[in-house]
């Protein structure tokens, strides 16, 4: 067995490529400037809230992801692009990080399999209530826009997720990647603004933090409000 296995190491090509694995090469809505100025806020909200456990959707190249691991939290990867999960795997062996990477697409979470559906649990009930943060950075529009998943349904989840902290980037509806997506459904989404995500967070989550960036992308830092506390509409 550890012969086939370093045989297949061997084989396995050394680094894989998708779009969104050379997405740092490619960007072009975010100045050097404003890359700095979002890890530093994302850094000094880590250090704030100090999380023991985080969860990181839409990875990508997992930048916060390591960044979260080494200032000390068990991170959780989440990345449905195969090439980027390869490369963020490769990099927490690397550098020794405590990250679990997940190939997996949130919008199609991998349901039970198995004998009885009890030999591979599914992947939502797995993640639910087991992080103290989860981060969601530029992800919401690609829900929104590509599964056409509604805003309360996406901060709905969000409130199952984590236990005590939100971290989202708002892309407004003017952004070139939005507009990328829109592909003319303007009447439907042309029009939503972070008024409107902060009516989804009302009733789950509560604004504590707000990072406006000269692009127009917005970091927002939510605390979650327990469902006990929860008001019924």
């Amino acid at each position: 067995m550890k012969t086939l296995r370093r045989r297949t190491l061997r084989a396995a090509p050394l680094s894989a490529s998708s779009n969104w694995s050379d997405y740092p090469q490619a960007l072009t809505h975010y100045t050097p400037d404003e890359s700095r100025q979002k890890l530093d806020w994302v850094r000094r909200i880590l250090e704030t809230t100090q999380p023991a456990r985080v969860l990181d959707i839409g990875a990508n190249t997992g930048d916060f992801s390591a960044l979260a691991a080494s200032l000390g939290a068990e991170v959780v990867a989440l990345e449905r692009d195969a090439a980027s999960a390869d490369r963020i795997s490769l990099r927490s062996r690397q550098r020794n990080l405590p990250i679990l990477t997940i190939l997996a697409d949130l919008a199609r979470p991998t349901p039970a399999a198995g004998w009885r559906n009890a030999e591979s649990l599914a992947l939502l009930p797995r993640l639910v209530a087991q992080f103290d943060l989860v981060l969601m950075l530029a992800v919401i529009h690609h829900l929104l826009l590509m599964e056409q998943v509604p805003l309360s349904e996406i901060l709905a989840l969000c409130h199952r997720l984590t236990r005590r902290h939100l971290v989202l980037e708002w892309v407004p509806a003017d952004d070139p990647m939005f507009q990328g997506l829109l592909r003319g459904r303007d009447d439907l989404y042309g029009s939503l603004s972070e008024a409107d995500l902060l009516d989804a967070c009302a009733n789950r989550f509560r604004l504590i933090d707000r990072r406006p960036l000269a692009n127009g992308r917005i970091l927002l830092l939510f605390e979650k409000i327990p469902s006990d506390k929860i008001e019924e509409c």
